[in-house]
Protein backbone atom coordinates (compact mmCIF):
# COMPACT_ATOMS: atom_id res chain seq x y z
CA UNK A 1 0.00 0.00 0.00
CA UNK A 2 2.87 2.68 1.09
CA UNK A 3 4.38 1.44 -2.41
CA UNK A 4 1.25 2.31 -4.32
CA UNK A 5 0.50 5.39 -2.44
CA UNK A 6 4.08 6.56 -3.63
CA UNK A 7 3.21 5.98 -6.84
CA UNK A 8 -0.09 7.76 -7.25
CA UNK A 9 0.68 11.16 -5.06
CA UNK A 10 3.03 12.06 -7.81
CA UNK A 11 1.16 10.84 -10.74
CA UNK A 12 -2.05 13.14 -9.01
CA UNK A 13 0.28 16.41 -8.04
CA UNK A 14 1.87 15.84 -11.94
CA UNK A 15 -1.92 15.83 -13.38
CA UNK A 16 -3.03 19.05 -11.20
CA UNK A 17 -0.11 20.83 -11.89
CA UNK A 18 -0.70 20.33 -15.83
CA UNK A 19 -4.35 21.00 -15.47
CA UNK A 20 -3.18 23.98 -13.59
CA UNK A 21 -1.15 25.91 -15.91
CA UNK A 22 -3.98 25.09 -18.88
CA UNK A 23 -6.23 27.11 -16.79
CA UNK A 24 -3.71 29.94 -16.10
CA UNK A 25 -2.58 29.90 -20.19
CA UNK A 26 -6.03 29.86 -21.11
CA UNK A 27 -7.17 32.49 -18.54
CA UNK A 28 -4.15 34.72 -19.79
CA UNK A 29 -5.41 34.48 -23.49
CA UNK A 30 -8.62 36.24 -22.96
CA UNK A 31 -8.96 39.49 -24.51
CA UNK A 32 -8.26 42.18 -21.99
CA UNK A 33 -10.58 45.18 -22.54
CA UNK A 34 -9.58 48.55 -20.66
CA UNK A 35 -11.03 52.13 -21.58
CA UNK A 36 -9.65 55.62 -21.24
CA UNK A 37 -10.79 59.18 -22.71
CA UNK A 38 -9.73 59.88 -25.98
CA UNK A 39 -8.60 63.59 -26.68
CA UNK A 40 -11.56 65.51 -27.99
CA UNK A 41 -11.40 66.12 -31.58
CA UNK A 42 -12.08 69.31 -32.65
CA UNK A 43 -12.79 69.43 -36.66
CA UNK A 44 -13.72 72.22 -39.47
CA UNK A 45 -16.03 71.72 -41.83
CA UNK A 46 -16.88 73.73 -45.25
CA UNK A 47 -20.74 75.11 -45.78
CA UNK A 48 -21.96 72.33 -47.31
CA UNK A 49 -21.75 70.29 -44.07
CA UNK A 50 -24.58 70.38 -40.98
CA UNK A 51 -22.21 71.90 -39.14
CA UNK A 52 -18.86 74.16 -39.57
CA UNK A 53 -17.51 73.23 -36.24
CA UNK A 54 -17.87 70.29 -34.10
CA UNK A 55 -15.92 68.89 -31.18
CA UNK A 56 -16.38 65.07 -31.12
CA UNK A 57 -15.85 63.11 -27.06
CA UNK A 58 -14.60 59.67 -27.72
CA UNK A 59 -13.46 56.40 -25.71
CA UNK A 60 -10.40 54.79 -26.00
CA UNK A 61 -10.78 50.95 -25.73
CA UNK A 62 -7.85 49.04 -26.43
CA UNK A 63 -7.25 45.22 -26.13
CA UNK A 64 -4.50 44.85 -23.67
CA UNK A 65 -1.09 43.32 -24.99
CA UNK A 66 0.35 40.27 -22.57
CA UNK A 67 3.23 41.43 -20.00
CA UNK A 68 6.56 40.99 -22.03
CA UNK A 69 7.61 37.69 -19.57
CA UNK A 70 4.47 36.37 -20.55
CA UNK A 71 4.83 36.70 -24.60
CA UNK A 72 5.76 33.08 -25.45
CA UNK A 73 1.63 33.22 -25.36
CA UNK A 74 -0.52 35.27 -27.71
CA UNK A 75 -3.83 37.17 -26.40
CA UNK A 76 -6.51 36.59 -28.31
CA UNK A 77 -8.65 39.15 -30.57
CA UNK A 78 -11.75 40.68 -28.95
CA UNK A 79 -14.27 39.58 -31.83
CA UNK A 80 -17.30 41.27 -32.65
CA UNK A 81 -17.09 44.33 -30.30
CA UNK A 82 -20.30 46.38 -29.80
CA UNK A 83 -20.97 48.78 -27.94
CA UNK A 84 -23.95 50.69 -25.50
CA UNK A 85 -23.65 53.64 -24.11
CA UNK A 86 -26.58 55.19 -21.36
CA UNK A 87 -26.23 58.99 -20.36
CA UNK A 88 -27.47 59.79 -16.79
CA UNK A 89 -27.51 62.32 -14.92
CA UNK A 90 -25.43 63.02 -11.72
CA UNK A 91 -27.57 61.16 -9.36
CA UNK A 92 -27.57 58.01 -11.45
CA UNK A 93 -30.93 57.88 -13.17
CA UNK A 94 -31.11 57.93 -16.92
CA UNK A 95 -31.55 60.66 -19.06
CA UNK A 96 -33.10 58.47 -21.39
CA UNK A 97 -35.38 55.46 -21.64
CA UNK A 98 -33.38 53.44 -24.28
CA UNK A 99 -29.58 53.00 -24.30
CA UNK A 100 -27.79 54.33 -27.26
CA UNK A 101 -25.83 52.20 -29.71
CA UNK A 102 -22.36 52.96 -29.76
CA UNK A 103 -20.41 53.31 -33.07
CA UNK A 104 -16.93 52.61 -33.82
CA UNK A 105 -15.15 55.97 -35.40
CA UNK A 106 -13.03 53.33 -37.72
CA UNK A 107 -16.25 51.37 -38.84
CA UNK A 108 -17.78 52.33 -42.01
CA UNK A 109 -20.16 55.94 -42.48
CA UNK A 110 -23.76 53.91 -42.60
CA UNK A 111 -24.42 56.43 -45.96
CA UNK A 112 -24.80 54.68 -49.07
CA UNK A 113 -22.01 54.16 -51.49
CA UNK A 114 -21.72 55.79 -54.74
CA UNK A 115 -21.56 54.12 -58.14
CA UNK A 116 -21.66 54.38 -61.75
CA UNK A 117 -21.96 52.02 -64.91
CA UNK A 118 -21.18 54.51 -68.01
CA UNK A 119 -22.73 57.83 -67.77
CA UNK A 120 -24.90 56.38 -65.09
CA UNK A 121 -24.42 57.43 -61.24
CA UNK A 122 -26.63 55.53 -58.73
CA UNK A 123 -26.30 54.98 -54.99
CA UNK A 124 -26.08 51.36 -53.45
CA UNK A 125 -26.84 50.40 -49.83
CA UNK A 126 -24.80 48.09 -47.89
CA UNK A 127 -26.97 46.63 -45.07
CA UNK A 128 -23.83 46.33 -42.96
CA UNK A 129 -22.83 49.50 -43.51
CA UNK A 130 -26.48 50.76 -42.79
CA UNK A 131 -26.45 48.96 -39.32
CA UNK A 132 -28.06 50.74 -36.41
CA UNK A 133 -24.51 49.16 -34.13
CA UNK A 134 -21.41 48.64 -35.48
CA UNK A 135 -18.96 46.01 -34.72
CA UNK A 136 -15.00 46.23 -34.12
CA UNK A 137 -12.51 42.85 -33.52
CA UNK A 138 -9.51 44.52 -31.59
CA UNK A 139 -6.04 42.74 -31.75
CA UNK A 140 -3.75 42.71 -28.66
CA UNK A 141 -2.22 45.41 -28.32
CA UNK A 142 -4.11 47.45 -30.23
CA UNK A 143 -6.68 50.77 -29.92
CA UNK A 144 -9.92 51.60 -31.10
CA UNK A 145 -12.19 54.56 -30.51
CA UNK A 146 -15.69 55.08 -29.49
CA UNK A 147 -17.94 58.02 -30.16
CA UNK A 148 -19.76 59.41 -27.41
CA UNK A 149 -21.31 62.50 -28.42
CA UNK A 150 -20.70 65.59 -30.20
CA UNK A 151 -21.51 69.79 -29.97
CA UNK A 152 -21.60 71.77 -32.72
CA UNK A 153 -21.04 75.52 -33.34
CA UNK A 154 -22.26 77.86 -30.97
CA UNK A 155 -24.44 75.36 -29.90
CA UNK A 156 -25.68 74.93 -26.39
CA UNK A 157 -26.92 71.53 -26.43
CA UNK A 158 -24.73 68.23 -27.36
CA UNK A 159 -26.14 65.30 -28.98
CA UNK A 160 -25.12 61.70 -28.64
CA UNK A 161 -23.15 60.22 -31.60
CA UNK A 162 -24.26 56.93 -32.91
CA UNK A 163 -24.76 55.39 -36.71
CA UNK A 164 -28.64 56.81 -36.66
CA UNK A 165 -26.56 60.54 -36.05
CA UNK A 166 -26.36 60.02 -40.07
CA UNK A 167 -29.88 60.24 -41.10
CA UNK A 168 -32.09 63.42 -40.96
CA UNK A 169 -31.74 65.72 -38.89
CA UNK A 170 -27.92 65.05 -39.86
CA UNK A 171 -25.78 65.01 -37.07
CA UNK A 172 -28.40 66.46 -34.58
CA UNK A 173 -30.17 63.55 -33.35
CA UNK A 174 -32.78 64.95 -31.35
CA UNK A 175 -33.49 61.49 -29.61
CA UNK A 176 -29.77 62.13 -28.07
CA UNK A 177 -30.08 65.28 -27.21
CA UNK A 178 -28.20 66.75 -23.99
CA UNK A 179 -29.27 69.98 -22.91
CA UNK A 180 -25.97 71.90 -21.05
CA UNK A 181 -25.14 70.50 -17.76
CA UNK A 182 -22.92 67.60 -16.05
CA UNK A 183 -23.56 64.36 -17.29
CA UNK A 184 -22.12 60.39 -15.83
CA UNK A 185 -21.72 57.94 -19.42
CA UNK A 186 -22.03 54.56 -18.59
CA UNK A 187 -19.96 52.28 -21.91
CA UNK A 188 -20.42 48.83 -21.78
CA UNK A 189 -18.69 46.67 -24.48
CA UNK A 190 -19.58 43.28 -25.09
CA UNK A 191 -17.39 40.67 -26.99
CA UNK A 192 -18.23 36.89 -27.96
CA UNK A 193 -19.22 36.46 -23.53
CA UNK A 194 -16.95 38.90 -22.16
CA UNK A 195 -18.35 42.31 -21.04
CA UNK A 196 -16.20 45.51 -19.43
CA UNK A 197 -17.99 48.50 -18.06
CA UNK A 198 -16.66 51.84 -17.22
CA UNK A 199 -18.50 55.13 -15.75
CA UNK A 200 -17.48 58.75 -17.17
CA UNK A 201 -18.25 62.46 -16.65
CA UNK A 202 -18.98 64.35 -19.14
CA UNK A 203 -19.16 68.30 -19.00
CA UNK A 204 -21.51 70.44 -21.00
CA UNK A 205 -20.47 73.85 -20.00
CA UNK A 206 -21.23 77.14 -21.60
CA UNK A 207 -18.40 76.80 -24.00
CA UNK A 208 -17.99 74.18 -26.55
CA UNK A 209 -14.11 74.23 -25.22
CA UNK A 210 -15.78 72.88 -22.05
CA UNK A 211 -17.65 70.36 -23.46
CA UNK A 212 -15.17 67.09 -22.43
CA UNK A 213 -14.82 63.65 -21.18
CA UNK A 214 -13.18 62.39 -17.62
CA UNK A 215 -12.68 59.03 -16.68
CA UNK A 216 -14.28 58.13 -13.02
CA UNK A 217 -12.11 56.64 -10.88
CA UNK A 218 -12.83 52.28 -9.93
Amino acid sequence: MAILDSFVLPVLLGVLSSLLVVMFVEYMKKPALTMDVATPDDQNHGPDHPAREMRCLRVKVTNKDLHRTLRWMRRETAEHCRADVRFEFLEGAPVFAATMNGRWTASPEPIPMEAQIGETKFQVGDPNRMAMASEMSIPAGETEELDVAVRCDSDAEAYGWNNQSYQPPFWKNPRWKLDKGRYRVRVTIRSAGSKVERLFHMNNGALRQDFQLQLKPE
